[in-house]
C-alpha cells in the first residue's frame, strides 16, 4: 500500500507523485536533513549528503525515500552492494516504489548483472509506463 492506494502492476502510477507524497510525510527536522542532503549530493559532496540523509533516516526509519536517496548518492559514488542494499531497505517499506525499483535495476545493470538489471528494470517500465524516465530504461532494456 502506497498513502491508502494499492500500487500493483499493470497500471500506470506516477513515480514522481510517490516521490513527492513520501517527502510530504517527512517530520520538519527530517525534512531539512533530508533537503541539506539533496543539496550536496547535487553538488557532488557525497560525503555530507550520507552524512544529513543518515541523519534524517534516524529520526523517520521507515520512509522509503531516504534509503533510496541514500542509496543513489552510493550508487554515484560507485558503492553498488550499498546501494542495492539500501534499496533493498526502501523496497521493504514499500514493494512498489518506483524509483526504489529503478534505483535497484540501475544498479545491477552497473555491475553488469542483466538478469536482476532486466528483473527490475522491466518491472519499474510495467508499473510505471508514463514516467519521464520509462524511454530511458526502454533503451537500456534493449541493449540488455
Amino acid at each position: 500500500l502506497f498513502g491508502g492506494t494499492a500500487y500493483a502492476g499493470g497500471t500506470d502510477h506516477d513515480a514522481d507523485q510517490q516521490s513527492f507524497d513520501y517527502e510530504d510525510k517527512l517530520n520538519p527536522k527530517a525534512k531539512k536533513f533530508h533537503d541539506k542532503g539533496l543539496k550536496y549530493s547535487l553538488s557532488k559532496n557525497y560525503e555530507g549528503a550520507i552524512e544529513e540523509y543518515n541523519k534524517a533516516i534516524e529520526i523517520n526509519p521507515k520512509n522509503p525515500l531516504l534509503y533510496h536517496q541514500l542509496g543513489l548518492v552510493h550508487k554515484k559514488k560507485g558503492n553498488l552492494k550499498e546501494a542495492i542494499r539500501l534499496y533493498d531497505l526502501s523496497l521493504k517499506i514499500d514493494p512498489n516504489f518506483g524509483f526504489a525499483i529503478m534505483g535497484k535495476g540501475m544498479a545491477y545493470h552497473k555491475i553488469n548483472d542483466k538478469e536482476n538489471a532486466k528483473k527490475y528494470l522491466n518491472e519499474f517500465v510495467e508499473d510505471f509506463y508514463n514516467s519521464s524516465d520509462t524511454k530511458k530504461i526502454k533503451r537500456i532494456l534493449k541493449k540488455l
